[in-house]
C-alpha cells in the first residue's frame, strides 16, 4: 500500500475523492488528486551534473512509486552559469 493510500486513510472523510483518477483539461489523465509541490533539494545543484541528475531521479521516482499523482518539479539551471550553489 502506497503513503498516499495509508495517509488518506486516516483523514475525516472530508476528502472523498482524494484517491480518486481524475482526468485534466486536455486528456491526461491523473491516477489520484495529490499533488507534490514543487521544492528545491539540492539535488539539483550538486558536483558534476550527471551525479546530480541521477540522485534527482532516484528522488522522484521514489515519490512516484509512493502514489503521488502529479509531481511539480523545482527549478534547474540549464549551465553552471544559472546556478544557484553553493547550497550550505
Amino acid at each position: 500500500q502506497s503513503w498516499v493510500a495509508r495517509f488518506a486513510s486516516t483523514m475525516p472523510s472530508a476528502y472523498p475523492r482524494l484517491l480518486q483518477p481524475i482526468t485534466l483539461r486536455g486528456g491526461a489523465v491523473l491516477r489520484n488528486r495529490a499533488l507534490m509541490g514543487s521544492m528545491h533539494t539540492g539535488l539539483e545543484e550538486g558536483e558534476g551534473w550527471g551525479h546530480s541528475l541521477e540522485k534527482m531521479g532516484a528522488f522522484f521516482a521514489e515519490r512516484a512509486r509512493g502514489g503521488v499523482g502529479l509531481m511539480v518539479t523545482g527549478g534547474i539551471a540549464p549551465n553552471a552559469a544559472g546556478r544557484v550553489a553553493p547550497f550550505a
